[in-house]
């Protein structure tokens, strides 16, 4: 694996090797669309936005798609075809295909943290991660609502089944240690 500082270094790597699939994966928010657009535009590349697919709306992701019209789409285009979105090789999988490229994209601080890494990057249990991510949301809530009875709000705010989604994704499948190339994206890309 290797990191990548700009979206040219990512638009060089196409240009040179012309891959048939390339898939970008991230946290939602990111940046995983805007450096699809941009590699697009440089290499004439298609774009298969994975939201553009999502059939129901009961707060997962890679259950609520709609493969078949995935398929038909992929089998419209020609040349080299970005996919991009969260869960991407929960998705490809299902679908079957290989990816030639694989990116992952790092929101980066400008002192150089990930924004992300205490959803994405950790070695506990998935379930003590997101009780742990509740509990320090309710504490939130609660200074931000004053609320007179902490433990009630507590008890009622639970995450939400998408986020634990990538939790549990990023945990299982860890795509930012597995994929091919890292884009370390700044705010001021």
């Amino acid at each position: 694996m290797a990191n990548l500082k700009s979206i040219s270094e990512f638009i060089e790597i196409i240009l040179s090797i012309s891959p048939r699939f390339v898939g970008i994966d991230c946290k939602d928010g990111s940046g995983k669309s805007t450096a699809a657009r941009k590699i697009a535009r440089a290499t004439g590349a298609s774009i298969l936005s994975l939201d553009d697919f999502i059939c129901k709306g009961n707060g997962t992701f890679a259950d609520n798609l709609g493969y078949k019209e995935i398929d038909a789409a992929i089998s419209k285009t020609s040349g080299c075809l970005i996919f991009e979105g969260v869960c991407l090789l929960n998705v490809i999988d299902r679908l079957g295909v290989k990816l030639d490229v694989h990116v992952y994209v790092k929101r980066m601080s400008k002192y150089g943290f990930w924004y992300d890494t205490d959803e994405c990057d950790f070695h506990a249990d998935p379930a003590d991660i997101i009780k742990s991510l509740e509990s320090r949301e309710a504490d939130i809530r609660n200074a931000i609502f004053k609320t007179k009875n902490s433990n009630a709000y507590r008890n009622q705010w639970e995450m939400p089944e998408f986020r634990q989604e990538l939790i549990r994704y990023h945990a299982k499948r860890k795509p930012h240690v597995v994929a091919d190339y890292v884009y370390l994206r700044s705010n001021s890309e």
